[in-house]
């Protein structure tokens, strides 16, 4: 018998021993078996060839709208040839689940437009060519 004292409590302890029973090797701990590795299913090549929208340069000259930040074209608000004032919204982009209006800094002619709703722009995409 053996009295123990825990957090301020005294608590009589009987330890029994067993002459049958194998002792354990002191200080060994089996270890843990490694994790399978995991290899990543393989994707079957798109059907189409895909251009990257950041890689898209304007084909004539004029003022370049780009993308300010990543992310998602949920409206485009003009067409080519339409005449836009400075200011003037043309795109609505969604980026860090917010909407943000992409506006003109100068007035002119839409001449090209290299995106269309649902498209994904990366930061500093062209998005609109201005003449």
């Amino acid at each position: 018998m053996a009295r123990v004292n825990v957090n301020g409590t005294d608590y009589d302890v009987r330890v029994e021993t067993y002459p049958d029973a194998e002792a354990a090797p002191a200080g060994t701990i089996a270890p843990k078996p490694a994790a399978p590795k995991r290899t990543p299913a393989a994707m079957p090549p798109p059907a189409v060839a895909i251009t990257p929208i950041s890689a898209v340069e304007p084909v004539s000259g004029g003022n370049i709208v780009a993308a300010p930040m990543p992310g998602l074209i949920l409206d485009v608000k003009v067409k080519i040839g339409d005449l836009v004032t400075a200011g003037q919204t043309v795109l609505i982009m969604e980026a860090m689940k917010m909407e943000n209006r992409i506006t003109v800094k100068i007035s002119g002619t839409v001449k090209e437009i290299h995106v269309q709703k649902g498209s994904e722009v990366m930061s500093g995409a062209p998005l609109i060519v201005i003449s």
